[in-house]
């Protein structure tokens, strides 16, 4: 099997959060993110000021909303794509847990009952 660069790199980075506990480096890629969602977001608000005539709010609320509706529109796209799939696994997980605890409870019974019975017997003693 041969492991394409992303791969790799997505190893790479699993296994450094395991060597330092994921502080450090969580703590850099978090700040690695922001940046670029901070230079993104002044490219976009000075070509929105430039090419539209925009205020510099204007462009401000202009580019709010249109990361806004990519990130829905993205969200949307990656859950219609996934969605199948996940909803097959749910029900099958679904499915498989519902069989488990009828096998529990059908091996079980008799030991539920006498617990139930004993709780009644107590609650009974102590009430009157």
């Amino acid at each position: 099997m041969r492991l394409g660069k992303f791969h790799l790199v997505v190893i790479i980075v699993i296994v450094l959060v395991i060597a330092i506990e994921g502080e450090f480096l969580i703590e850099l890629l978090s700040e690695i993110l922001e940046t670029v969602i901070e230079g993104l977001e002044m490219i976009f608000e000075t070509l929105f000021e430039v090419l539209l005539g925009l205020s510099p709010r204007g462009a401000q609320v202009l580019t709010a909303w249109l990361a806004a509706g990519l990130v829905l529109g993205g969200s949307a796209l990656f859950l219609s794509r996934r969605g199948r799939i996940l909803r097959q696994t749910l029900i099958d997980s679904w499915r498989k847990s519902v069989t488990r605890l009828q096998d529990w409870y059908v091996r079980n019974r008799l030991a539920l009952i006498l617990i139930l019975s004993g709780v009644i017997l107590l609650w009974l003693l102590t009430a009157f």
